[in-house]
């Protein structure tokens, strides 16, 4: 809308808009949706799911390394591998 040349009223920009039928208008309303939050809720709990998969993943896999690690350790010790005396610098020489 603009003003007319008067400046005492407002006349279309467009003058297609002016050949509307009685009582319709240009304007669309659009109406806001519902925001569903069943899907946030449903990717927060994916998301704290996979958290826990993957810490209970490294846990386990620490666990398994450690142990493997000790097993191999006592095995050095076990068959006369290393020093006499464990933890000393040539332990494992």
């Amino acid at each position: 809308m603009q003003l007319s040349e008067d400046g005492k009223s407002w006349v279309p920009v467009n003058s297609a808009s002016s050949n509307l039928p009685l009582n319709q208008s240009n304007v669309i309303i659009v109406k806001k949706e519902q925001f569903d939050n069943s899907q946030v809720i449903g990717i927060i709990i994916l998301y704290l799911f996979g958290t826990l998969v993957l810490l209970g993943a490294i846990y386990i896999v620490a666990i398994v390394a450690i142990n493997v690690l000790l097993f191999f350790f006592w095995c050095l010790i076990a068959l006369g591998g290393g020093a006499s005396e464990p933890f000393t610098p040539t332990f494992l020489f």
